[in-house]
């Protein structure tokens, strides 16, 4: 049972965190291949605008973390919520209230 939570907790950092890596390919100079027709040269640092992830490569390997909407976990104030301004931005709109809120609302 410690294993699944441990893993679990292990599992959610990770996708929270927004971020991950790989190991690079060695020949006479590191390169790392990010995802299909993205190679980085070691060294190479490039925002992925598509994906809204930032990733670097050097010899040991690549890591790439997400920017803006991909940057983790947002905390959404009560009331609004969170909206995509493409390509990697967001903002947040207050929420129109809902009948139950309006009737209450009414009551006070």
């Amino acid at each position: 049972m410690l294993r699944v939570l441990i893993a679990a907790a292990l599992f959610a950092v990770c996708v929270d965190g927004s971020c991950f890596g790989g190991y690079a390919t060695l020949n006479s100079r590191a390169s790392c291949k990010v995802k299909e027709g993205v190679v980085l040269s070691e060294g190479e640092n490039r925002v992925l605008t598509d994906d809204c992830f930032n990733c670097t490569c050097d010899s040991r390997g690549f890591s790439c973390c997400g920017i803006g909407i991909k940057a983790g976990h947002h905390g959404v104030p009560n009331g609004y919520r969170l909206v995509e301004d493409p390509p990697c931005d967001f903002h947040f709109e207050p929420l129109e209230p809902t009948p139950y809120q309006e009737t209450q609302e009414e009551k006070k």
